[in-house]
């Protein structure tokens, strides 16, 4: 489908749709009677489990609606970000918020099930003999994979291996498949989040596993065994020779990167960006985007700070000349238009310089770049995912790193946040400001009194009195629901909020119909060039969906949503919505090095079976 047929269709829906009220991506709120002898109610990622001696009740985010599997004595192996693994009787169970589904593996009775870390996993895996089954929540399915030894499994949040003492096997959660390392007698085997290394010899050589290109790799090691390993985010090392000798993987890019420095070095390790200094003084940065190390020039020693988190991507170098950036996301150096002595606040994927005078400038390492803050002095200073925020006289100052701009909020009232967050929130005695870091701008909802606020990575969620009020990273507005019976409690987490009553469990999702694997608007989760994008839509069966890819965006209301993207976008048809309500349509992505740090502005526009024309919520996607 064309640009032109698309706005002509545009227009032709517009006037069509124009006497019917604004539709867009409904409700985020779902209201669900509250099923008699919960025992135990789970929030997390996006679902969420109430769970009963006789049944458990599923909600998915993506879908937006409600499962319920009658067990007779389930246990709870565990319950991370997009699934679940239960067990009744002799059967494994996966259940996956992605597809709305509860699938059984039937075992011996003797398996062995994990789900690696408690709570940030989107794998599991079944050992069933000399059967390892592994667990995708993405795509909701058992993958058995048959080995001749004994298999020796390893786990990480994207990923499951296993060595079964002469094959190495990857399997990542977003591809959903077991792949063979291409050689044999594989040594010893280290899983990470987003991927492995497994150790040969004769000849010694390292082969790396990425999770984002589905892909072994290999390189020529100084000997098979006796590396240190070092495993990040974005990225993982192993070194010889005391660390001079060194061997970068990019789990981003599947690639290697080899780096060898004389004497003494020192090496700083961040989620997604890595500094090394060498005995000269020399200063290089890592960037797994880039797959590359680039040379920062300094004139004098130099202190080395970077961000942390659960991605951080920014390292800032300041040698007394000059105050020097480097960005793990864009592989560049940035530097401030002069030096002075400054306090640092450091994000995931922001950074603030300021000194006693009120002088600051803040850093993007989305963009690359510094940005001179307004020149007033600030009393506190907090950062989280790619926000700073600055108490100032009369209120507060957020600095967006998406944006790169500041927006001023005229307030008295206090800040509810958490650095591991992309949501930041004022609240007063009439309502609740919060940041939306894709605009640059506050959103306000007022209330008749003082409200309750919680915040957790995406979503924030205020209660005034009877109504709750939902604030989510990917729908930009705060939608609210009034609730039934007597107030009991809320809780927020990740993407999903519940709101308990005494006769009703509400739940607050900030997941739109259409989705990717990727966790944006927050950098935990990268979309890796190369990589399908993963793009899901979940909603009426029978829908008829059309793809909207541009790479500039707008705001406009429409009788059918607010349209995000820019009206002349490339228009893809992805065809008609299964029964089981998603439509799962990834679109293949060069990995061509000029459009890594590109923002792809997304959006599905929906013929429904009822004859209604809908937009979908929209999405700023960055690709790296």
């Amino acid at each position: 489908m064309n640009k032109v047929l698309f706005r002509s269709l545009l227009l032709l829906t517009s006037l069509a749709a124009a006497p019917r009220a604004q539709s867009g991506d409904g409700s985020y709120w779902s209201e669900y009677p509250r099923p008699a002898g919960v025992t135990n109610v789970r929030g997390l990622g996006s679902q969420v489990l109430l769970e009963t001696p006789t049944a458990l009740h599923f909600f998915s985010g993506q879908h937006r609606r409600w499962l319920v599997h009658p067990v007779s004595n389930a246990v709870i192996l565990g319950f991370a970000n997009k699934h679940c693994v239960f067990q009744d009787g002799t059967t494994v169970y996966g259940y996956s918020s992605f597809t709305s589904k509860v699938v059984p593996l039937p075992t011996s009775g003797s398996a062995v099930v994990s789900i690696g870390n408690a709570s940030s996993s989107w794998t599991a895996y079944v050992v069933d003999g000399t059967t390892v089954h592994a667990w995708s929540a993405f795509f909701g399915e058992w993958k058995p994979l048959a080995v001749v030894g004994a298999p020796v499994v390893g786990i990480g949040s994207h990923m499951v291996t296993c060595n079964d003492g002469g094959n190495a096997h990857a399997f990542s959660a977003f591809f959903g498949d077991w792949v063979a390392c291409p050689r044999t007698g594989a040594g010893g085997v280290t899983t990470w989040r987003n991927g492995a290394f497994a150790d040969f010899a004769a000849p010694d050589q390292l082969a790396a596993f990425s999770a984002y290109t589905n892909t072994w790799a290999t390189a020529a090691a100084p000997s098979s065994a006796g590396a240190a390993i070092d495993a990040r985010d974005a990225y993982a090392s192993a070194t010889w020779n005391g660390g001079n000798d060194r061997l970068w993987f990019s789990a981003l890019r599947g690639t290697f990167t080899a780096s060898s420095f004389p004497g003494g070095q020192t090496t700083q390790f961040a989620p997604s960006v890595a500094v090394v200094t060498a005995a000269n003084g020399d200063v290089h940065g890592y960037s797994p985007s880039q797959s590359s190390l680039t040379q920062i020039p300094t004139a004098q020693p130099a202190a080395v700070s970077l961000s942390q988190g659960s991605f951080g991507a920014c390292a800032v170098i300041d040698d007394g000349v000059t105050l020097q950036a480097f960005s793990g996301l864009t592989g560049t150096v940035a530097s401030t238009p002069f030096w002075v002595p400054t306090t640092l606040t450091l994000g995931d994927t922001a950074v603030f310089a300021t000194d006693a005078t009120g002088i600051g400038f803040a850093y993007s390492g989305i963009r690359g770049q510094w940005v001179l803050a307004p020149n007033t002095v600030a009393s506190a200073i907090v950062a989280n995912f790619e926000c700073i925020l600055r108490t100032v006289p009369g209120g507060y100052e957020a600095f967006s790193a998406r944006t790169g701009t500041f927006a001023p909020l005229v307030s008295t009232g206090s800040v509810t946040m958490l650095t591991q967050g992309s949501i930041m929130g004022v609240v007063d005695g009439t309502g609740v400001d919060v940041f939306d870091a894709r605009y640059g701008r506050w959103v306000r909802q007022s209330t008749a009194g003082m409200p309750t606020f919680g915040v957790h990575r995406l979503v924030g969620v205020a209660r005034e009195g009877n109504t709750a009020y939902g604030f989510g990273m990917w729908q930009h507005a705060f939608d609210s629901i009034t609730l039934q019976g007597t107030y009991s409690s809320q809780n927020v987490n990740s993407s999903i909020a519940i709101v308990q009553t005494s006769s009703h469990v509400y739940v607050y999702t900030a997941t739109g119909s259409m989705n990717t694997f990727a966790r944006f608007p927050e950098f935990s989760r990268f979309h890796a060039l190369g990589q399908p994008l993963s793009r899901n839509n979940t909603g009426n069966p029978g829908a008829f969906v059309v793809a909207l890819l541009a790479l500039s965006e707008t705001e406009a209301a429409t009788p059918f949503g607010v349209l995000r993207i820019d009206p002349n976008p490339l228009a893809i048809a992805l065809g008609f919505v299964p029964a089981d309500g998603r439509l799962y349509s990834p679109l293949a992505t060069p990995d061509v090095p000029a459009l890594r740090g590109i923002t792809l502005f997304m959006q599905d526009f929906m013929l429904r079976p009822n004859g209604q024309f809908a937009l979908s919520n929209g999405l700023a996607h960055y690709l790296w």
